[in-house]
């Protein structure tokens, strides 16, 4: 594994650090020398006890109660002699492997006594194996997401300023990093507040939560997710890649304030300044920069293209030349041979066991009611070049099967149409271009029909 991908303690540094900002700090520390915290970490990389245990020892100036969750069958790998020797009144509470570390952490504050502490932090081991990730406009390498989830609120000053914000405060109610309190995207908003409201709660629209949701709250604010009514089986063990999962949704839900609710602790400034040009590459090829012009749909966007990097363009084709990799038999599909067409053609048993399937394998659910209003939709409305198509660079639809065979069996095959052509940036698909400018049309040809098991029609496009 890379250095840069590694937990480490730096316990001489991080020591150095502490006896210095507890002398810098000591005004605070003596304001608050009476604060009761309850610390709650869902331990799932039990690798990453090694540096969280030495951002927790900042919490020492404090009086402080320690409250592990752990998966089940990560029980063998966990140190817990290490961490008894470390904390000795720490809590172990032992979950099945649901919601990842929102069902734990719900599960352990409905227990609590929350009456007994002045403040909550609220902790996840998160890995640092990813190369880089892009989200929410901001871009980390390796450990720089662990890192300013964990000095945004532990670091050896930052804890200080932490709990001094929320107990000698009368309206911060929950601190974090100042750059991890975000806005989700519409697409994102959209799916959390329809998700929401099945539960009977509310959320106002433009919420800010903390992503990564490590941070420290005011024990009190805690009381709504006492009241939750959910238990640990609600959350699926194979969560849907179709849709935010219930944890993700009560992730936004508990550790959403307003902004004069949250304060934030700068972290990492320079490091964030220096990415700055490289950020705002990624912003320009963000997917998220097709929503400016286009209406896609909320869960497409989520399962198909959030946090990708993408190069797009408005193409014509000849519907007759789109296709679908079907759902059901994981084969290329020409638009005229899908489920949706034959439905319009009078086949209406395909089509109804097509959505069989989809609900039963948690797929996108679509039904006879919904294709039937769409029908009447396009037959009023024409072709919304808002809700346009969206297609692979080999015309295999990527969003919009439903609405292509309704052109198609109004217009004809050879009806031509605007579609929008969206090639994902990754390994993968730089590949593929390389392989399409090098190689000849009919060996490329040949390469797609080998992984889609039948012949692709692509066209040039215009």
């Amino acid at each position: 594994m890379s250095i840069f991908r590694r937990y480490y303690s730096h316990k001489v540094v991080r020591d150095i650090k502490r006896r210095y900002y507890d002398i810098q700090d000591r005004k605070q520390i003596m304001q608050n020398k009476d604060t009761r915290i309850l610390v709650v970490l869902h331990l799932f990389y039990p690798e990453s006890w090694s540096e969280i245990k030495e951002y927790l020892r900042n919490l020492n100036a404090y009086n402080w109660d320690l409250i592990i969750t752990y998966p089940q069958e990560k029980k063998s790998s966990l140190p817990i002699d290490e961490i008894k020797s470390f904390k000795k009144n720490v809590s172990f509470c032992p979950n099945e492997n649901r919601g990842y570390d929102i069902g734990p952490f719900i599960m352990a504050i409905k227990t609590i006594d929350l009456t007994k502490y002045d403040v909550v932090f609220k902790l996840q081991s998160k890995g640092v194996s990813r190369k880089r990730i892009y989200i929410y406009h901001q871009l980390f390498f390796c450990r720089d997401w662990f890192k300013n989830l964990y000095q945004g609120i532990l670091g050896a000053h930052e804890v200080h300023q932490t709990v001094t914000a929320i107990m000698q405060s009368n309206h911060h109610k929950l601190v974090s990093a100042d750059n991890l309190f975000v806005h989700d995207p519409i697409y994102k908003e959209n799916m959390t507040i329809r998700q929401l409201n099945h539960l009977g709660l509310v959320m106002p629209k433009n919420y800010k939560f903390v992503a990564g949701t490590c941070f420290a709250v005011d024990a009190a604010y805690l009381k709504k997710v006492q009241r939750l009514d959910v238990a640990l089986s609600d959350f699926k063990t194979v969560p849907s890649t179709r849709g935010l999962s219930l944890a993700h949704v009560l992730e936004r839900y508990i550790s959403a304030v307003s902004d004069t609710s949250f304060y934030g602790n700068k972290v990492y400034r320079l490091n964030r300044a220096l990415k700055a040009p490289l950020r705002l590459l990624y912003r320009k090829l963000s997917a998220e920069r097709l929503l400016d012009k286009y209406d896609i749909n909320d869960e497409y966007m989520f399962s198909g293209l959030d946090n990708r990097l993408v190069l797009s363009k408005e193409k014509k084709v000849r519907i007759g030349d789109l296709g679908v990799i079907s759902s059901i038999t994981k084969q290329y599909e020409s638009i005229d041979e899908t489920a949706p067409y034959k439905y319009l053609q009078g086949n209406k048993k395909t089509y109804d066991d097509y959505c069989a399937y989809h609900i039963k394998h948690n797929l996108p659910v679509m039904s006879v009611e919904r294709f039937e209003s769409l029908i009447k939709s396009i037959k009023q409305n024409g072709y919304d070049m808002k809700k346009i198509i969206i297609v692979q660079d080999d015309n295999i639809i990527y969003d919009g099967q439903h609405r292509s065979t309704i052109l198609a069996f109004l217009n004809g095959l050879d009806y031509q149409i605007p579609v929008l052509e969206v090639v994902i940036i990754s390994r993968r698909q730089i590949l593929k271009q390389v392989l399409k400018l090098i190689l000849p049309r009919s060996v490329f040809e040949k390469l797609l029909k080998k992984r889609y098991g039948r012949e692709t029609r692509m066209s040039n496009g215009k």
